[in-house]
Parts: C-alpha cells; structure tokens; sequence
C-alpha cells in the first residue's frame, strides 16, 4: 500500500497504516547516519516507548490535553502515530511535508504532534530549549513521543553501536539526551526510577547484526551479539 495515493480527507490513517506511511517515508534511511540499521527500528522502539510511558502518565494531564485539545479522541493512538512520524519531516523536509502527510491521511492531532517535534531548518536553538518548547506546546502526546525517542537515544544496545562508530559523538549527544528524559520525566510527574527501567523494556530489540549496512572497509563483528549489554 501507497498511502500518498490516498486523496486528502477521504480516510484517515489508523495505526496500523501509519507505521505503513513511516516504512514508506523511511524505507531509504539508516541509523548512524549513511551506514547502520535501517531507521524504521529507531521509530519502532520510540513507538513501544510510548507505550511503556502512557502507562505511567498521571490521568489529571490527559484529562489536562483532552480539555485543551478537544479533537483528539485518542491522545494515546496520537503519542504512538507521533512517535512513528517524529522524524519524517525533519529528515526530508522537501519530500515529505506536514502537507503532504494531511494528503496521506495523517489524523490532525497526530500533524500536531509532528509540527511539535519537527526542527525547522537552519534552526540554532540548543537542544535544552528545544525541550523546553515540547514542553511548552502542552500537546502530551508529542511531550510523550519525544520522550520515547530520547530513551531509545540512551538504549544500551544502541549506545554500544554509537561508542564504537562514533565514540567523539557518543560522548558529546548521552548528557543531553539524558537531562532532556529527565526534564520530561519531571514534567509528566513519572519518577526517574520507574524511566530507567522502561528503557530496558522495549518490545521491538535491535535487530541481528546482519541487519546493519556497514562501510566497504568495514566487517560484523562476530561476538556482537556476546557483546551487547544486557537489558536485564
């Protein structure tokens, strides 16, 4: 299924559709850049993240976005569709637009949440205010998708692909990936304890190390499955 060939408001994508729409938009797309996993992993487990999360998101802020947002009649279906989209435009502003998402179907409080997230280009802010402003959208579901992205962002399975390809990069993106869970956690009142534990329980793993594009000069490591950090 094409879901750019839908006509804009004759169907709305449901969920299942919607992870349909970001296999489509990222089909080309790998993790670490121009080699690595394919990028659909990274939006599935931001995805399951959010899962994990809403369970523990205190009911008077639902209660909260729902008043405020009264068209959504789903904010959780809106968090996971956000989840799955949270990058698509950012990563190809050109191809892929909050315009063209609405032709494919995308749900209107789902477009909210991916304006929310989405970095405009030549955008200077640092990574703290980008937070803050999440924040200040008051749209849970995309406060609650980023969340998610930025626990897969610290996964130590995917943190020990980062620190051996990139350990300059590793080292300088953990802290604030870090201090943003922690400015999420505070504001959706969920306890840091609880958050540490969820990253770990993820329901979509890392896929096998044949899975991963690595450069010509480069070869799969043979013990990297004796080698990954144990969500235990």
């Amino acid at each position: 299924m094409n879901c750019f060939n839908r006509i804009s408001g004759f169907q709305i994508l449901n969920l299942e559709e919607v992870e349909t729409l970001m296999h489509e938009i990222h089909a080309q797309d790998r993790d670490e850049g121009k080699y690595g996993y394919p990028y659909v992993y990274h939006c599935l487990r931001a995805r399951d993240n959010v899962e994990l999360l809403w369970q523990h998101v205190p009911q008077h802020l639902i209660d909260a976005y729902c008043r405020d947002f009264p068209e959504d009649l789903d904010p959780e279906t809106t968090a996971k569709e956000t989840a799955l989209l949270h990058d698509s435009v950012e990563n190809h502003p050109k191809k892929y637009n909050i315009d063209k998402l609405a032709i494919a179907g995308v749900a209107s409080p789902t477009l909210h949440g991916v304006c929310a997230l989405t970095r405009p280009i030549n955008d200077n802010r640092k990574y703290d205010q980008l937070v803050e402003d999440v924040i200040a959208t008051g749209h849970l579901p995309a406060i609650v998708a980023k969340m998610g992205d930025n626990m897969d962002n610290v996964h130590p399975d995917r943190n020990l692909l980062l620190k051996a390809s990139n350990p300059k990069k590793f080292v300088r993106i953990k802290p604030k990936y870090y201090h943003a869970i922690r400015r999420f956690a505070e504001h959706l009142e969920i306890d840091m304890a609880v958050v540490r534990d969820l990253i770990h329980e993820q329901a979509t793993p890392l896929p096998p190390a044949s899975e991963r594009l690595l450069a010509p000069d480069k070869t799969h490591p043979k013990d990297f499955r004796d080698t990954r950090i144990s969500p235990s």
